[in-house]
């Protein structure tokens, strides 16, 4: 129930030309809703009212999660950190993080940034052909090379990342 009208929410901004979010309460109730620009978004919520909280918001450019998300997420301590978006070949996807059972790792956006570069050349090799790659590379090439430089960042930190096809 509560993954169904999170999910109608997302579905709901997915194609929207700037990006969307909802903060979620246990039940599934969106308790703060925000509108930013294309490549941004604030909540305005306090920080404690957003700790252990589901967040979800759309991205514009259909990657996965930047340098500032993953900042966000430790700053914030929410419990789970969703991106719902549409890649070039129009395929939409859902990105997930949960926070670990020992907490997010304390990162600054730059060094976050640090963290994602160093992914950049196992997410070459893979989309190269030089290891196992999970969708047609040529089709999205930036969507994948996100995808594959947070797959490494997930590893090194020990979160738990996936990447699902959403039908909408």
């Amino acid at each position: 129930m509560v993954e169904e009208r999170i999910s109608r929410d997302e579905q709901s901004f997915v194609d929207m030309p700037v990006e969307h979010g909802r903060v979620y309460d246990a039940a599934g109730n969106a308790i703060y809703r925000a509108v930013g620009r294309e490549y941004t978004l604030s909540f305005g919520a306090p920080r404690a009212d957003m700790k252990d909280r589901v967040v979800t918001h759309n991205h514009t450019n259909g990657t996965s999660f930047s340098a500032k998300d993953l900042a966000r997420a430790g700053y914030f301590d929410v419990a789970e950190l969703r991106i719902i978006t549409r890649d070039a070949t129009g395929q939409a996807w859902l990105y997930r993080l949960q926070r670990p059972e020992r907490g997010w790792p304390r990162l600054k956006e730059t060094s976050a940034q640090i963290y994602l570069a160093a992914g950049e050349s196992a997410a070459a090799k893979r989309i190269l052909g030089q290891g196992a790659t999970s969708t047609d590379a040529v089709a999205d090439f930036v969507n994948n090379a996100m995808h594959y430089r947070m797959e490494h960042v997930a590893t090194h930190f020990g979160l738990s990342y996936t990447r699902e096809k959403v039908d909408c």
